[in-house]
């Protein structure tokens, strides 16, 4: 798939996300819980924000290492798996407090194609 489409994709995405809210008279203008993880991987969110705010600074994180690692972007696959394993790390553990967000990650893989 192609960048540009990709790109489209995507806005798309956000484009369709936002009609919904405001169909809904929840948001007029934009969101605020729509995010850009990588240059190919965007994720909205719900829940407590500061735990939002945590996961996706270490999704942000994890695909910064992949890309100076591999010089390759990360695959989605893989970055979701990894950001799963911590919050079921979390909610395992007593001493931790579970993540009270849920994540709906889109994007494309160059690897899967999806």
């Amino acid at each position: 798939m192609p960048l540009r489409k990709m790109k489209k994709d995507l806005s798309w995405l956000r484009v369709s996300f936002l009609m919904e809210l405001k169909s809904n008279h929840i948001l007029a203008k934009k969101s605020e819980r729509l995010y850009k993880i990588d240059n190919h991987i965007h994720c909205t969110v719900s829940g407590v924000i500061a735990d939002c705010n945590v996961l996706l600074d270490y999704a942000r994180r994890e695909a910064q290492y992949y890309q100076f690692y591999y010089s390759e972007p990360i695959p989605m696959e893989q970055l979701i798996e990894k950001v799963c394993n911590i919050k079921q790390m979390y909610t395992m553990y007593g001493s931790f407090r579970p993540f009270g967000a849920a994540f709906l990650f889109a994007g494309w893989d160059r690897r899967f194609g999806y």
